[in-house]
């Protein structure tokens, strides 16, 4: 949530069938809590000034795709002068490359590498900087030539790369891991929007390096099926469930801990619905209940559910209000004297937008979140927040 002013730039024409974007954000914010501290948060200003661009070449026969943005964020220290120290510059890149798009055989790669500074992470509440990246190669199978039977075989690799030496609690190294996610997916659309689909996917994380960390490599497997498309012509659904579980080899259980589950086993489940009453009112509402490899405590379940509005008012003005609740439930912990964990997540976003042109917009937004847990993290520091975000943004696109 909180994402930037959206704008639908034509761009311009940089040689035979290439077209280029560019685009601009400023972000003016007053964060109330920007370190995520349980008591006495620092409230602050910050100013974040974005700028990126693409450039495309579609083609049935190769389609590519080339994204570049960097942002940078400053906190002004109003408040206190220790906030400061949270700016940084971020970035990210993406490739996305797609062959024999109309064909029997698809193939595709992408890639997208990330440098991320974070105020807070979820299992350290400590301020985190790291570098990620993640890759996906595989190809879409289409026996009788057309859409309407289509298999995917996908390879996934995700690499997060903790900076050294960022606190003294801990080495953050400790925390970096790799993550290989095959897949298979198969789709049988029976209308032209509507589709019948299963999927297999793997989760197989590792923690690079063993010298340095006590988290136990983490094997999780996901298994769905289901309904998705358009049911009418106002009324979209995702309906998937299956079985999701992990299949660690632990070490004997650590002191402490006693009540947490070893590995996850359950259902899980994505759904959803979207109805469009008119061609300016969209409402969305939903459930889903996934899994995650989380270090310290081996894998994290989420249950979460969410609503979001949607209206376009005299072709120009926006509203947008979103709300989720996110259940998130911890495994055995992997550190002595850690208890059990389970946090209460709230959610919110509502923003206010004008398209000014098409190489223009500017809304105003207000983001609340809210996390309840008893969890405190091994530097000491509680895991339960108040954050309340008010801000004014602008994007330029050509």
């Amino acid at each position: 949530m909180g994402l930037a002013t959206h704008v639908e730039a034509q761009g311009f024409n940089v040689g035979s069938q290439t077209t280029a974007h560019v685009f601009g954000n400023l972000d003016l914010r007053f964060d109330s809590n920007p370190m995520l501290l349980s008591s006495q948060p620092a409230s602050d200003l910050l100013l974040r000034i974005r700028v990126g661009g693409n450039i495309a070449r579609p083609s049935d026969k190769l389609d590519l795709k080339l994204a570049l943005s960097f942002d940078y964020t400053q906190y002004m220290g109003v408040v206190n002068p220790a906030t400061r120290r949270l700016s940084a510059p971020q970035g990210q890149l993406d490739f996305n490359l797609v062959g024999n798009r109309d064909g029997r055989f698809t193939f595709f790669f992408n890639d997208t590498l990330s440098r991320i500074d974070s105020a807070a992470n979820i299992s350290l509440t400590e301020r985190l900087r790291w570098t990620r990246n993640y890759a996906m190669i595989g190809t879409d199978i289409r026996p009788a030539g057309g859409r309407a039977l289509e298999f995917r075989v996908s390879y996934g690799l995700d690499f997060t790369l903790y900076d050294p030496g960022q606190f003294s609690v801990a080495d953050p190294l400790a925390i970096s891991f790799m993550t290989h996610t095959p897949a298979l997916i198969a789709t049988w659309r029976f209308f032209p929007k509507t589709a019948l689909v299963g999927d297999v996917q793997g989760a197989f994380t590792i923690y690079p390096f063993p010298s340095l960390t006590p988290n136990t490599p983490v094997n999780g497997l996901r298994a769905q099926a289901g309904l998705v498309g358009q049911i009418t012509a106002k009324l979209s659904i995702v309906a998937k469930a299956g079985y999701g579980g992990t299949f660690m080899v632990l070490p004997p259980a650590v002191p402490g801990t006693a009540g947490a589950a070893a590995n996850f086993s359950s259902g899980i489940a994505t759904v959803s619905a979207t109805w469009k009453p008119s061609e300016t009112t969209t409402v969305t509402a939903g459930y889903t209940r996934d899994f995650s490899a989380a270090p310290i405590f081996n894998w994290m379940s989420v249950d979460r559910g969410f609503a979001e509005f949607r209206q376009l008012m005299f072709s120009r003005f926006i509203l947008d209000l979103k709300a989720q609740y996110m259940f998130q439930n911890f495994g055995i912990s992997t550190i002595a004297g850690v208890l059990p964990r389970a946090d209460h997540v709230i959610v919110g976003e509502a923003r206010f937008s004008v398209q000014g042109k098409a190489w223009f917009a500017a809304g105003v937004y207000y983001l609340p979140e809210i996390r309840v847990t008893s969890f405190i993290a091994p530097n000491g520091t509680p895991a339960a927040y108040q954050r309340h975000v008010v801000g004014l943004d602008a994007t330029f696109g050509w």
